[in-house]
């Protein structure tokens, strides 16, 4: 990145990839300083709004020490970069369903790391709220693991689903 900065005399570069992807940020500010460019973040808004009904977490493993203390399926949509975090949780390979990229990667993953094939959603979004709440229903989640992915993340479709179904709503912040 650095070479291609140098290259084409940049005089600065904008970085607007997905809130959560820290090392690529990092990555590109490296990158910046090391051309001399300057670094602009962009971040896409939070999808939380006031007096939501959610629990929350300050990490992936947080939210998995939680979740192996309770019983209930739970329905995962925070990608298959995060889906190791998760294994600790007690009978996992039985409880958790992981929506991923429609990706071999992603499926290959979630292989290794043991889910069985029933267990897998692969599909991509955007997802409407109703199609969130059959997948609720379909998995019989009594939770939904999400990231404050923001409206191009669909978090309020998540939230409205979550809702409408009574399932109880996890939300890894930022």
């Amino acid at each position: 990145m650095a070479a291609l900065m140098e290259e084409k005399w940049f005089d600065f570069v904008i970085d607007t990839t997905h809130p959560y992807a820290r090392a690529a940020s990092e990555n590109i500010k490296a990158a910046c300083e090391r051309a001399g460019c300057s670094y602009i973040r962009v971040l896409r808004p939070r999808g939380l709004r006031e007096r939501m009904d959610c629990l929350f977490f300050s990490s992936h493993e947080e939210a998995a020490e939680y979740l192996d203390r309770t019983e209930g399926n739970v329905l995962l949509t925070v990608g298959s970069k995060e889906l190791s975090k998760y294994t600790g949780i007690r009978d996992y390979q039985k409880r958790l369903f992981p929506r991923v990229l429609p990706m071999p990667e992603a499926l290959e993953s979630c292989f290794a790391l043991g889910f069985p094939g029933k267990r897998m959603i692969c599909m991509q979004g955007p997802f409407t709220a109703e199609l969130n709440a059959a997948m609720i229903r379909q998995t019989d989640a009594r939770f939904l693991v999400t990231k404050d992915s923001g409206a191009a993340g669909g978090f309020y479709e998540k939230y409205l689903a979550a809702r409408e179904t009574g399932a109880a709503l996890l939300v890894i912040g930022r």
